[in-house]
């Protein structure tokens, strides 16, 4: 939130980046009355409009909350090697 004896001498273009980033971190409350302040000094500002006019979309169309990621499914077991052929001579060479 700015200091309110910064809130007079803010740019547009002050009052812009403010409610940019209010906006990044969701406050889209506090984005909007940034954007109010920036068009009450420069109100053909089509920047600040058309980001107060999606300010007041998410606002009032919030996300719905992305279910948890589902669980990966444990590794299928290796299958047992077959009796007789390479791995069994294999075996019985290394005394298994």
């Amino acid at each position: 939130m700015t200091p309110k004896n910064e809130t007079r001498s803010m740019s547009p273009e002050g009052w812009l980046k403010t409610g940019n980033v209010h906006f990044l971190f969701g406050r889209y409350d506090q984005a909007i009355k940034a954007y109010d302040q920036a068009m009450g000094l420069y109100p053909s500002n089509e920047v600040v409009k058309a980001n107060k006019a999606i300010a007041e979309y998410r606002l009032s169309h919030p996300k719905p909350e992305s279910p948890a990621p589902a669980a990966e499914p444990a590794p299928a077991a290796a299958p047992a090697p077959a009796e007789g052929g390479f791995f069994s001579k294999v075996r019985s060479w290394l005394g298994f």
